[in-house]
This record gives structure tokens, C-alpha cells and sequence, in this order.
């Protein structure tokens, strides 16, 4: 099948990358320095030792050069002072190390940073422009983002199994009008808070204008109802919601009129 590639270059996605990758190097540098001052106190029967060493510990850090400088290791036979005229003879080899990193090959992985690849089997550059199939592309992130719960363990969606296919179907369906009501409820906090001037509690207990419904939802977790019942009847005559909270009366209260009335509680002056 025809495929028509777009590369694409993000300045935005460059500057972060490239400062994860500076990040990752400074840490890679610290333990490699490490490495070296150890390799550097180690003695060394023959030259060759040495030299392999060094090496094999190059080619573990191709974006670092380790240059090397073999160094006699001088000792007298005897312990005490030497006598005269005596020169010490060769015991053994150190390596004397200094790291330089390889900006040749550093530069070889910014120049890839930033960039992806896009493809599609469209093949009509005319009706199917690159900036058409870029925008198309951006718009699928949204929807991606907009299901990112279903990873989520706190949904438990892993604890649903379904055979058929039709089932599955139909539970992506109630998903998906679940995922609508969530992100409309959301926007609308979002937007009553910004409008007020109110602030809601977030995890870190920061007062924040734009909470998470999920975490609004934690909030609530802990209210119940409770029923009155007069005689033999089998309805309750009266119901009230219990472990109303300021911060809860708060909650409902910016939701509207209407969530007020089904939860008993006096919306604000102004709704």
C-alpha cells in the first residue's frame, strides 16, 4: 500500500527534549567521573592492561572522549630509604584520565530531537494538504487525552471483561457519553470558579480555579442519603443528605440552582 510521510519539526518539543537530554548527560557525567577516579587508582601489570581497560569503559560512552595517559608506577625493592645510586624500578601502570565530552555526537542526537513522522495512505496532496494531515493530527491528541482515565486504575477499567464484540462496543459507547458528561461538568466548575472569583481546595490543599472533577468527586466521596418513614408507608416522606461539609455545600453550590434543590442546600444569592 502507498504511504505519503510528512516530517515534522516542533520547536517546542525541541527546547524540552533537548533539556531532558542535558539533564541525562550532566547525571551520566557524574556517575562516569566516578568511574574514572576508581579506574584511576587501580594498578596495572602491563601497559596494554591499562590501555584495554580504558577502552572497553570508551566504548560504554560513545558521546564522552576519555583521553589517556599510561603512567610507570615506580617503587625500590626495599622497604625504608634507598640506597644510593639505587633507582626505583617499574611495579606496575595507572592511568591518568580526563573526560571531554563528544559535542560531534551530542550534536548528531539535537539534530534529531523535535521531529517526528507522520503517514497516511491519502495520497491527494491537494485535498489532503501536509497541514491538513498535521492539524488532523494534533485534534486526534485531543480525543487521545480525553480517555487517558481508561489507564487510569482509579476507573478500574481492567476489571471489565468483555467477549463480544458488540458488548464492547456498547460499553466504549456509555464510556464515551460518560467521558462528555465528565469534561462538561469540569468545564463548567472551571468556568463558575473563574467567573466568582472562587477558589476550590486542591490535593496539595492550594487554593486553585481549576480542579480536577475527579479529584471534586474524592471530595464528595462520604455523603449519603437518609430516609424518613411515617406509619406504613412504604416511601419516605422526607429525605435529607447527610455529611454536608462547608466545602461540599460549596462544591454544589457552584454547580447551579438546580444540583442545590436535589441535594437540600441554599444556593447562593445572584444563581
Amino acid at each position: 500500500m502507498l504511504q505519503r510521510w510528512l516530517l515534522v519539526y516542533s520547536e517546542q518539543a525541541y527546547v524540552r527534549e533537548k533539556k531532558t537530554l542535558e539533564r541525562n548527560l550532566e547525571k551520566k557525567e557524574g556517575l562516569l567521573k566516578k568511574e574514572i577516579w576508581h579506574l584511576g587508582n587501580k594498578e596495572f601489570g602491563c601497559i596494554k592492561d591499562a590501555e584495554s581497560e580504558v577502552i572497553k569503559l570508551t566504548k560504554l560512552h560513545p558521546l564522552y572522549h576519555i583521553h589517556c595517559q599510561v603512567m610507570p608506577v615506580l617503587k625500590h625493592e626495599r622497604k625504608g630509604k634507598p640506597q644510593a645510586g639505587k633507582e626505583p624500578s617499574i611495579k606496575g601502570y595507572k592511568v591518568d584520565l580526563m573526560l571531554e565530552r563528544n559535542e560531534s555526537a551530542v550534536e548528531e542526537i539535537l539534530n534529531r530531537k523535535g521531529r517526528f513522522i507522520l503517514a497516511t495512505n491519502d495520497m491527494d496532496t491537494t485535498g489532503f494538504t501536509s497541514e491538513h494531515m498535521l492539524a488532523e493530527y494534533k485534534n486526534q491528541q485531543k480525543v487521545e487525552g480525553g480517555f487517558r482515565f481508561l489507564k487510569d486504575p482509579w476507573f478500574m477499567v481492567d476489571s471489565v471483561f468483555l467477549k463480544s464484540p458488540n458488548w464492547i462496543e456498547s460499553l466504549m459507547m456509555v464510556m464515551t457519553l460518560c467521558l462528555l458528561v465528565y469534561n462538561v461538568a469540569q468545564y463548567r466548575l472551571r468556568k463558575k470558579l473563574a467567573d466568582t472569583g472562587e477558589t476550590l481546595p486542591n490535593q496539595l490543599d492550594k487554593e486553585v480555579q481549576n480542579p480536577t472533577l475527579r479529584w471534586i468527586f474524592q471530595i464528595m466521596e462520604g455523603m449519603g442519603v437518609l430516609h424518613f418513614y411515617e406509619g406504613a408507608e412504604t416511601r419516605p416522606v422526607r429525605e435529607m443528605v447527610t455529611n454536608l461539609s462547608a466545602l461540599r455545600k460549596k462544591i454544589i453550590q457552584l454547580f447551579g440552582p438546580t444540583a442545590c434543590k436535589m441535594h437540600g442546600v441554599n444556593p447562593k444569592s445572584g444563581d
